[in-house]
């Protein structure tokens, strides 16, 4: 929580111009900053599931919970490269993840696309004798699937759930 003093209180006048305050006693400064503390206090009190923006509120397994929600799982990839290695063949994301292409170019230069419900979520150029890697959050329930513009590219696609995957 901020801490008020007379250096960083301002107003706003009739015009909406920010003026300084000039003249601020020791005990207005106190009063002002406990105001600011019983805020904080009423947030915690009637509004269930309030983190404060430090999260000073929350016990480290919240933490550590709400970051498995959006960190991938490295070790529980599932690779749909064959499930989507046709053009438009679908496939439905189980849970909240990341999805990851791998695409090499050995001869010509040339595009690969993931689409994900219809729309190009996913796209790389791979320039010939080089690959790309590329990847994207996608959520549970998407209907993933390739569309192919260049057969002739090799590409690989994994979907890495999150580690606290709905």
């Amino acid at each position: 929580m901020a801490t008020i003093t007379p250096a960083n209180l301002a107003y706003k006048d009739k015009d909406g111009d920010l003026g300084e305050v000039k003249s601020l006693t020791d005990t207005d400064v106190t009063l002002l900053n406990n105001a600011l503390q019983d805020i904080e206090d009423l947030k915690l009190a009637y509004m269930p599931g309030y983190v404060k923006r430090d999260f000073s509120n929350v016990t480290q397994d919240g933490k550590d919970a709400s970051i498995s929600w959006v960190m991938p799982d490295y070790s529980a990839g599932v690779d749909i490269t064959s499930q989507i290695s046709t053009t438009y063949s679908s496939v439905n994301i189980p849970s909240d993840g990341l999805l990851v292409m791998i695409v090499s170019n050995p001869s010509t230069a040339a595009e690969r696309y993931i689409l994900v419900d219809n729309n190009v979520f996913l796209g790389a150029y791979a320039s010939s004798g080089t690959y790309v890697v590329t990847s994207r959050p996608i959520l549970k329930g998407s209907h993933t699937m390739r569309s192919d513009f260049a057969l002739s590219v090799a590409a690989s696609v994994t979907f890495y759930p999150c580690k606290g995957a709905n």
